[in-house]
């Protein structure tokens, strides 16, 4: 048995008892984010991870999209809309006002700023599947007690949040900030995967790629899915990390 956990919104209509009364039913979702975690290589492979938003579009039922975004810086906004919604994203009238931040008066906190660290070296943990870069990991902790030391307001985990594909990656970062700073991340920073982040959003986000080379290969990032979910969270600053690298592997960054 299959089950579709989505939005669905009931309308009623009709007028008169001679009409009688209609139900319909409205699906919403975005088939160009995450759709629901399926693990099995053997269901993915019969269709489980195809969201039933995504079948019925396939299937060409009427799909609406809502165009004005309300969210975003519109410098984040303009990558994932020119990349994954034809640039079909709008602003909202207000939104530059609304997440225009002090932070952004320095390029490297800007609305929109990649970090590239040609020396990071990165290692897959024995039996995991999964990745960790111990550089990267230090880098991203300096620069978010840079961030946080010059704007104390940013000292909270409904602010700001620190992501990665990799929840190896992301275990290291508890880890690390707990050493460095001598207490827990959870009230302070919100750590998790990319997969974790979906449906949230913070003002800043910091993106930890992990791996990004010409000869290795990006792994999860390649999943345009994903990595629209990994930009499209932060209100008003996506710095990320190993973005050089990721330019010349996928051809996706501007």
């Amino acid at each position: 048995m299959r089950v579709f956990c989505r939005s669905l919104i009931g309308v009623r209509e009709g007028e008169g008892e001679d009409e009688g009364e209609r139900v319909r039913v409205r699906e919403v979702g975005d088939p160009v984010q995450l759709p629901a975690t399926v693990i099995s290589p053997i269901a993915e492979r019969f269709g489980y991870g195809t969201s039933l938003f995504k079948r019925f579009q396939r299937a060409g039922y009427l799909v609406q999209m809502l165009k004005t975004q309300y969210r975003m810086h519109p410098e984040i906004r303009f990558f994932p809309s020119k990349e994954f919604y034809s640039e079909a994203l709008e602003d909202e009238p207000d939104v530059r006002d609304q997440t225009e931040r002090s932070w952004h008066r320095y390029r490297c906190f800007g609305p929109f700023y990649f970090f590239d660290m040609e020396e990071g070296i990165k290692s897959q943990p024995s039996g995991t599947g999964s990745w960790v870069n111990v550089n990267e990991v230090e880098f991203i902790l300096l620069i978010y007690n840079k961030l946080v030391t010059s704007y104390p307001e940013l000292k909270s985990s409904s602010r700001i949040a620190i992501i990665s594909p990799y929840r190896y990656q992301v275990k290291l970062f508890r880890q690390q900030f707990c050493e460095t700073f001598g207490m827990d991340s959870e009230k302070l920073v919100y750590i998790n995967t990319v997969d974790g982040f979906q449906g949230r959003e913070k003002d800043v986000a910091i993106f930890s790629c992990v791996r990004a080379n010409q000869d290795k290969g990006i792994g999860f990032v390649a999943d345009f899915q994903r990595m629209n979910v990994a930009i499209t969270r932060a209100r008003s600053s996506i710095l990320v990390r190993q973005a050089a690298s990721l330019k010349f592997v996928l051809g996706y960054w501007p």
